[in-house]
């Protein structure tokens, strides 16, 4: 288990307890708690041989890669060797720029069907949504 304060131990051991099919929804009040849900989400999809999709708007990773790498995260050899991957937002829940159910339902499906072909137990996703409360005109800081 990863080193966080004490108030996120109870939290992060309740995602021990996720499955394929479950989903989560973290809400969070500051950086420091999205990281602590978000790197113990994907270190325990990494350690359980899932595929960890990560989505954010640049398909970068962002500064969430240099979190996973301090947390002790083997960055480098978990996208050489496919097990995390990142993608956009364009990509998942946009077709033509504007948000298109059917082609984010297509996305997940076969991105799913992809990741247990590769040999992957489960395609455990994190998907940075931010971008709605923007689109709606909301602002968000952290």
């Amino acid at each position: 288990m990863d080193l966080w304060p004490a108030p996120f131990i109870t939290a992060i051991s309740g995602l021990e307890k996720l499955g394929p099919h479950d989903h989560l929804c973290s809400i969070y009040e500051n950086q420091q708690e999205h990281l602590a849900v978000a790197i113990s989400f994907i270190r325990i999809g990494l350690d359980r041989g899932e595929k960890c999709l990560y989505m954010d708007d640049d398909g970068t990773f962002g500064g969430f890669r240099e979190a996973l790498q301090a947390k002790g995260i083997d960055v480098d050899h978990a996208v050489a060797s496919h097990s995390l991957v990142s993608t956009t937002k364009q990509q998942a829940h946009l077709k033509c720029g504007s948000f298109d159910f059917d082609w984010m339902f297509s996305f997940w499906k076969e991105a799913t069907e992809r990741a247990i072909s590769d040999g992957f137990s489960a395609l455990r996703v994190i998907d940075e949504t931010e971008w709605v409360l923007s689109a709606l005109g909301l602002a968000f800081a952290i």
